[in-house]
């Protein structure tokens, strides 16, 4: 996958994850280790911004996603898992549900961990 942007040469989607950040964008959704991003703001380092209606990332080329503080991703990721309508493999859901288990506690105690370092800092 190549990407072209005013000025730039065509980049790689690893030469992409280099040279560009993420600004913030409204609406994220996350299936099979996809990225689909609504509304997606692309800020080059030396400035210069590009909004994209929709930007799809293949899961393969995801290397880290920063979540802004603002975006409730548990909220976002439960409403994925409930509104997905699509045919699941016999054992798959309950998998898809533990994941999401877990990925609550783990937000739950690195939430109680950042209140415990305010309260003593």
């Amino acid at each position: 996958m190549r990407f072209v942007f005013r000025g730039q040469s065509t980049m790689s989607m690893g030469e992409l994850g280099k040279r560009l950040n993420w600004a913030w964008w409204t609406h994220i959704f996350l299936g099979r280790m996809n990225l689909q991003l609504l509304d997606a703001t692309v800020s080059l380092f030396d400035g210069a911004q590009r909004t994209f209606p929709y930007f799809f990332v293949r899961g393969r080329n995801i290397r880290y996603v920063h979540i802004p503080p603002d975006v409730n991703i548990m909220e976002t990721l439960e409403k994925r898992v409930r509104g997905a309508q699509r045919v699941v493999p016999a054992g798959q859901e309950r998998n898809e549900l533990q994941i999401l288990i877990t990925r609550r506690k783990r937000e739950q105690f690195l939430r109680q961990k950042a209140k415990m370092r305010q309260s003593t800092g």
